[in-house]
């Protein structure tokens, strides 16, 4: 097990098969997340096994990045504007008290101080098939050589990773909640057969948008793809989300990290963008946005989940459709799971540890019962 600069690492590091991982974190390593994710700051290193390779992110602080390496945001801001949604302002207090507190506890304890594997800097990280990933090794490994930093794995669920959750459960890490999932598999089944595929189906049909693909897009649309999801998920939803530069989005399409779809009017304006990331055999959609300011009657965010749904089920994959629009995702036929990050501390003082714990008590114990009853 070795872990690597990917700047350095020559073609014979590269086992088969990772030609589009490469291409992402040398990108990352030699120019900066920033350029990339602008609210995202974090160094980029390569976990290289026998046969397998995973994507790291090291960090000591940085209390205002996104939450893709930065359990804080994850857990105390982001979390409190979830809250909106519960109507009792009394509970909406009472919780957002618990969220401050918790806050105040894991700065306390250097929660930033982390080192994230397989974190592809997605909201949704997907994981190879093989179930047989030595965690156990891989914390014994970067505790080592990260003696003061948490090690953490995001993205885990029992739809897909029922098998790894055992290995680290067993390896003692910590399971602690992040957020509710809605996942899909046979599609044919279950989401085409339902009444909202078949009014969206219809909705396809009559829209006058054209759908474009990955060679329908080039170097004249990145600046609009990023507008477009900035526009639908940090102008409408928050400020936490990544904020995707249009390099990223050239990144991804050029080295084909991700499948992109476009939705141009008879302007030839790109008014909606989809990009889909695939790995053995599951797809998520990490990049979805639209002209919010046009008609609701349009339908965009539908015609862009229609195609998501359809190329899933085209290429025969299961589908990860992360959390938010729950409703929407339901009425479709997605099946409720709830994710997990796995946290290994057993290296750090007990003082820490007891953060962790503590953390883990509050999300699974109140946040997991919470999460079901309002059907996020």
């Amino acid at each position: 097990m070795r872990l690597c600069d990917p700047r350095e690492m020559t073609d014979a590091d590269w086992p088969a098969g990772s030609a589009r991982l490469r291409a992402y974190v040398e990108a990352f390593a030699r120019e900066g997340a920033e350029r990339f994710i602008a609210n995202l700051h974090t160094t980029v290193r390569v976990l290289r096994g026998d046969d397998w390779v995973l994507p790291v992110t090291i960090n000591d602080a940085d209390y205002d990045n996104t939450y893709f390496c930065s359990p804080y945001t994850a857990y105390c801001p982001y979390a409190k504007e979830e809250l909106r949604l519960i109507d009792s302002a009394a509970a909406r207090a009472a919780l957002g008290f618990v969220a401050d507190a918790a806050g105040a506890m894991l700065k306390a304890v250097h929660i930033n101080r982390i080192v994230h594997v397989n974190n592809w800097m997605l909201s949704t990280n997907l994981y190879p098939a093989k179930a047989d990933l030595p965690v156990a090794g891989i914390a014994d490994y970067l505790a080592a050589h990260f003696p003061d930093h948490f090690i953490c794995f995001r993205s885990l669920n029992t739809w897909s990773n029922a098998a790894l959750l055992r290995q680290f459960a067993a390896a003692r890490y910590w399971l602690v909640a992040s957020r509710q999932v809605y996942c899909y598999e046979r599609l044919a089944e279950t989401w085409a057969r339902t009444l909202n595929a078949r009014e969206d189906g219809r909705l396809r049909a009559l829209s006058q948008y054209r759908v474009v693909d990955g060679a329908g897009l080039g170097e004249s649309d990145y600046v609009r793809m990023a507008e477009l999801y900035r526009l639908l998920y940090i102008e409408k939803y928050s400020q936490h989300n990544p904020v995707f530069t249009p390099h990223y989005l050239q990144l991804c399409h050029q080295s084909g990290v991700m499948v992109f779809f476009g939705l141009r009017g008879d302007d030839g304006v790109l008014d909606g963008v989809l990009g889909l990331f695939t790995i053995d055999g599951v797809v998520t959609a990490p990049i979805v946005g639209y002209d919010t300011v046009r008609d609701r009657r349009l339908g965009l965010y539908r015609l862009l989940m229609a195609l998501t749904y359809e190329f899933a089920q085209r290429h025969g994959h299961r589908l990860n459709l992360s959390s938010g629009a729950a409703e929407f995702k339901r009425l479709r036929g997605g099946r409720p799971f709830i994710e997990y990050s796995a946290i290994f501390d057993r290296h750090l003082s007990a003082g820490r540890r007891a953060a962790v714990s503590a953390l883990r008590t509050v999300v699974n114990g109140l946040g997991v019962p919470l999460m079901r009853k309002l059907r996020l």
